[in-house]
C-alpha cells in the first residue's frame, strides 16, 4: 500500500486538529494509562483490502466527541460518544481509502470500548501504527492490510 506514516500523520491531523480543534503531537511510545479504551474500526474493501483502527482513551473519546458535537463533555452519553468515534474513524478511513489503489467502499464503523480487551483482524498485517498525544491522552491510528493468502 503506498501510504507511509507521515501521510497518516497528515490525515489524522487534518481531522483531529482541523475539524475538532484539539492539539495533537506525534509520539514514539504511548505512555501507560489506566483508563477505558475506545476503538473505532472501519474496513476498506475492493482493489485493496484493509482495516483502519482509531484507538484512544475513554477520556479523549469524550473530549473529541464533545468538540465534534459542540456539547459539554459532561452532558454526553455513551451512545453519543460511540457515534462520534465512529464518525471520526470513518472520516480518517475515507481519507486513507482515497489514497489506496482501486478501493471501492468502506464498511460501517464499529466501536468497541472497555478496559481489558484485545481486538484482532485475522489474516491481516499491521502496515502503520502511529501514536499521538492529545491533551495529555494517548491515541493511536493503525492501518492493517488483509493478507492475500487469507
Amino acid at each position: 500500500m503506498p501510504i507511509d506514516d507521515d501521510e497518516i500523520v497528515r490525515i489524522v491531523e487534518a481531522t483531529w486538529v482541523g475539524f475538532l480543534g484539539l492539539s495533537l503531537d506525534r509520539i514514539n511510545t504511548p505512555r501507560p494509562e489506566d483508563d477505558t479504551s475506545v476503538t473505532g474500526v472501519v474496513q476498506i474493501a475492493g482493489g485493496w483490502e484493509g482495516t483502519v483502527l482509531l484507538v484512544c482513551t475513554g477520556g479523549l473519546a469524550r473530549m473529541a466527541s464533545a468538540a465534534m458535537l459542540a456539547m459539554n463533555a459532561d452532558d454526553l452519553g455513551a451512545e453519543e460518544i460511540r457515534d462520534a468515534m465512529g464518525e471520526l474513524v470513518n472520516m480518517i478511513a475515507g481519507n486513507i481509502k482515497a489514497r489506496v489503489p482501486n478501493a471501492t467502499h468502506l464498511s460501517l464503523p464499529t466501536v468497541v470500548e472497555g478496559r481489558d480487551y484485545e481486538l484482532t483482524v485475522p489474516g491481516s498485517t499491521v502496515l502503520n501504527r502511529v501514536s499521538f498525544l492529545c491533551e495529555g491522552h494517548n491515541m493511536q491510528l493503525r492501518v492493517l492490510q488483509r493478507d492475500r493468502a487469507a
